[in-house]
């Protein structure tokens, strides 16, 4: 991570202002760049300090039309706002029909993309580890006009470094909006059918009841299913299924040991059987009724700072995590539903994975192919086997498509001889000719692990 040393002139000295005619405090900030704080009560702003040059003006709830001011603060582009952790802040703001622009910098964000191995983006610690500007307060300031000050020291530097790594279109155009775009999303919620999920847990319960029966009169007696030490004495000494090693806390029972012994026993096919659908009862039909809102709607939570590479995650509950790989799981998804008068759509990009290849490693064969909307699999199968595009068959089309999607994430000519069916030589070969065909792309992949080995890290498009 890039450091960088600020040494301030002087210590900046900071007015904390409680009364002040608030609409003179509003024009003065225009124009201008204000870091904000907020206090949050009961889903709603209760508090709002404004730091603006050396002044620090308390908003107050109870002292004046508040949602007015809060309106021509976030409303007016002109007045470029510093702001930590925006996203429950937006929330509040759309929830009270605010559309807030002028945006320039979140603390948390920020230090996101700077480190984003980092376990903790509070106010307190960043302030630790970047060690911004000091500034003075009266003792007997409050804390929220500590934080207003924090933030704009906070900002001051963290934004340097931002620029200093070119993520200042990454910060600005890429995750302030979807911060935005995420509290909209939580606020909205998703509608679920409850009655459906409520008949389908039935369905379930009255599942696994039978699946239990089966167990205990396969097995010859009644025990805990749900306990690894009394599963695996029932498979393991009352049944006498090989085992591997017996540890202090017995016998392992993993999906890895249960899938080798499928053959060995029917009751362990019922027991996988049984896992299967106390997951769907308990995660799924269960854990999902728990959370559908009055609005007869599930408004999850989306972390934009969780992953180490930018991608959001979902929680409470985790809705990106919905089973679809089984018949079982895919029933669920038919919960979720779209209000009277709207339907659900469902979009997906076009073989991205190659198009951001052939885009990052120039690779003129494969862009030109793009570009004149050409079967790009029937096309590079026609390459390597150096035959006209009305030639290739499908099974060379589909080995063409296994290189194609397998080669950017480096498959090994054994794991392409497995998907495709040839010997190791053949696939070698295949790979070779694939290098020759798109010279670019050993190029570029070269190149990527070269800059890793030196750098320690690699970039996207947007220097993320």
């Amino acid at each position: 991570i890039p450091s960088i040393e600020i040494k301030a002139e002087k210590i900046k000295k900071l007015n904390v202002i409680v009364d002040f005619d608030y609409s003179k405090a509003i024009e003065g900030f225009k124009g201008k760049t204000v870091s904000i704080a907020c206090r949050l009560e009961d889903s709603q702003i209760s508090e709002m300090a404004v730091l603006c040059e050396n002044d620090i003006y308390l908003f107050s709830f109870e002292s004046f039309d508040f949602l007015a001011a809060i309106k021509n603060i976030f409303e007016y582009e002109d007045i470029k706002k510093q702001l930590h952790d925006i996203k429950p802040i937006v929330a509040i703001l759309l929830k009270n029909n605010v559309e807030p622009v002028g945006i320039v910098c979140d603390t948390i964000l920020a230090s996101y993309l700077l480190n984003p191995n980092s376990p903790d983006y509070s106010i307190e610690r960043l302030m630790q580890e970047y060690n911004p500007p000091k500034f003075e307060l009266a003792e007997n300031a409050p804390e929220l006009a500590k934080e207003s000050a924090e933030v704009s020291a906070l900002s001051e530097t963290l934004m340097k470094l931002i620029e200093e790594k070119e993520q200042t279109k990454l910060l600005n155009e890429i995750e302030i909006p979807l911060a935005i775009v995420l509290a909209d999303m939580e606020n909205c919620g998703f509608m679920a059918d409850r009655d459906g999920i409520m008949e389908y847990n039935k369905e379930i319960s009255a599942r696994l009841d039978e699946i239990t029966k089966e167990i205990y009169d396969t097995v010859g007696y009644e025990f805990n299913i749900n306990s690894p030490k009394q599963l695996g004495s029932a498979l393991f000494e009352k049944l006498a299924l090989p085992h591997g090693k017996k540890t202090k806390s017995g016998y392992s029972t993993s999906a890895e040991v249960l899938e080798s012994l499928k053959y060995e026993h029917p009751a362990v096919a019922l027991i996988l059987q049984y896992r299967t659908y106390s997951k769907l009862k308990s995660t799924y039909c269960d854990g999902l009724l728990k959370v559908i809102g009055e609005d007869g709607r599930i408004h999850s939570s989306f972390n934009q700072t969780e992953t180490r590479t930018g991608r959001i995650s979902s929680t409470e509950p985790n809705l990106q995590n919905i089973p679809v790989r089984t018949e079982l799981g895919r029933e669920l998804r038919r919960f979720f539903i779209a209000k009277d008068g709207c339907v659900l759509v469902d979009a997906d990009y076009s073989q991205i994975e190659l198009r951001i290849l052939a885009h990052m490693a120039h690779v003129t064969n494969l862009i030109d192919a793009f570009n004149q909307g050409k079967d790009i699999h029937r096309h590079t199968a026609a390459l390597v086997f150096g035959v006209k595009d009305e030639e290739v068959t499908p099974q060379m089309r589909s080995q063409a498509k296994a290189v194609n999607f397998g080669i950017i994430y480096g498959m090994s000519e054994f794991r392409l001889s497995k998907d495709i069916g040839m010997s190791i030589s053949e696939a070698r070969d295949f790979i070779n000719k694939y290098f020759e065909t798109y010279p670019e792309v050993k190029t570029y992949m070269d190149e990527v692990v070269e800059t890793c080995k030196k750098q320690g890290y690699v970039s996207t498009l947007l220097n993320r």
